[in-house]
Order: C-alpha cells, then structure tokens, then sequence
C-alpha cells in the first residue's frame, strides 16, 4: 500500500471543501483500483478456461 501521509498533508490544508474533493479522489482512486482488479480476475479466468489473449 502506498503512502498517502503527504498527499494528505497537501490536500487538508487547501479549501474548506478540500475534504469533499479528497473523498471523491478517493472514491475514483478505489472505484479504478477495483475495476482493474475485475479486470485482471477476468482475464485470468479467460487464460484458465483455455481462451487465448493477445501476448507480444
């Protein structure tokens, strides 16, 4: 897990609505974390089930 400390430290003392703005980051940091997880598990299942994906 990477180190968020400093990017915190530089977001909180921004605007009074930086803790929204934070959230949201937030959100869309673990929502693209997530899909790319969703991602890569379909692919390994596709890989398993014997369909071949494109490797150069």
């Amino acid at each position: 897990m990477m180190d968020l400390r400093p990017w915190f430290r530089k977001h909180l003392d921004l605007r009074p609505h930086a803790q929204a703005v934070i959230k949201e980051d937030l959100k869309q940091y673990y929502f693209s974390h997530y899909l790319c997880s969703m991602l890569l598990a379909t692919i390994n299942n596709n890989n398993s089930n014997g369909l071949t994906t494109a490797k150069h």
